[in-house]
């Protein structure tokens, strides 16, 4: 299934949702779900295609030495929120590699599936590269004195659609 670029859409519904201030959550080598991430969504009959989009704030862990971060976020679906299975090509490799400004940054990761039918449940997963030296701090862009010093609520927002001809 593909879209194409600059044909009309017909959306179905919309589901937006922001997470209440999560405080600054860990990524490391092992595999945790995404504060935030988590909604649930049921399609029109009409469409065709869903889209999955999170939006978050991401910065290295070892910010004040390194500033190295790499993980992999990955959707997952489930159909009674108990147990969940990966979506097919539905992952992200987030590298952060440089200077200060590319430490930090806000990331939306968007999945396009095709739809299905009934109530399902969506989550993302990630886990970092390697060692503590890759790992992220997700949802606080700034620290002061051990404390964060500013939030950003992570939104997701899931919709489905059916391209026009």
């Amino acid at each position: 299934m593909s879209y194409t670029p600059g044909t009309i859409v017909q959306n179905s519904s919309m589901k937006i949702v922001t997470s209440a201030g999560p405080s600054g959550q860990t990524v490391s080598t092992s595999d945790v779900t995404v504060d935030g991430s988590e909604t649930s969504y049921t399609p029109a009959a009409t469409d065709d295609t869903i889209c999955y989009q999170f939006t978050f704030f991401a910065r290295t862990y070892n910010f004040a030495t390194t500033m190295l971060g790499r993980a992999q976020f990955t959707l997952q679906e489930s159909t009674d929120d108990i147990t969940y299975n990966d979506v097919s090509g539905a992952s992200s490799n987030q590298i952060f590699m440089g200077s200060q400004p590319l430490a930090k940054r806000l990331i939306t990761l968007r999945f396009m599936m095709a739809a299905y039918s009934g109530l399902k449940y969506f989550r993302i997963r990630g886990h970092a590269y390697d060692s503590i030296t890759y790992a992220l701090i997700l949802h606080t862009p700034d620290y002061w004195n051990s404390t964060p010093t500013m939030i950003y609520n992570p939104t997701s927002t899931i919709y489905g659609f059916k391209e026009a001809v």
